[in-house]
């Protein structure tokens, strides 16, 4: 009797022997299937959500890449209240996507805009172009 007290509650071999890849006790089988499932489903819904992610994000890139190919065209023709506008929806946006690497360039083509130096502007654009091209 003293070896079965021992023993009572105690399922620590079965958990050493299904972690040693053994098979599962009996009545465990059929729990540890279904959560495998479970598990493979989670990761399918993972990979799904990252592609969606990069997806969106190309689609970011693409409409930051259009702003600032507007905003030189504004540049271009001497438009500079339309190339402000512009640089504040990309100012707001780099800002969201805290992109340090275009910050520097978006405050000196800030800059330049409120210097109504076209050049300076256009070369600050470049810039970024360059850096979302990347």
């Amino acid at each position: 009797a003293h070896g079965e007290a021992a023993h009572d509650g105690d399922d620590s071999h079965v958990l050493e022997h299904e972690a040693n890849g053994g098979d599962a006790a009996p009545g465990h089988e059929s729990h540890s299937h279904s959560h495998e499932a479970e598990i493979k489903e989670h990761r399918g819904t993972e990979i799904k959500e990252q592609r969606r992610t990069e997806d969106e994000l190309k689609a970011e890139d693409r409409e930051r890449r259009k702003k600032m190919l507007l905003l030189l065209a504004a540049l271009k023709k001497g438009n500079i209240s339309a190339g402000r506008q512009l640089e504040e929806k990309l100012d707001a946006y780099v800002r969201q996507k805290k992109d340090k690497e275009l910050l520097k360039p978006l405050g000196h083509l800030t800059e330049a805009l409120e210097e109504k130096d076209v050049p300076t502007a256009s070369k600050q654009v470049n810039e970024m172009t360059q850096h979302v091209d990347q």
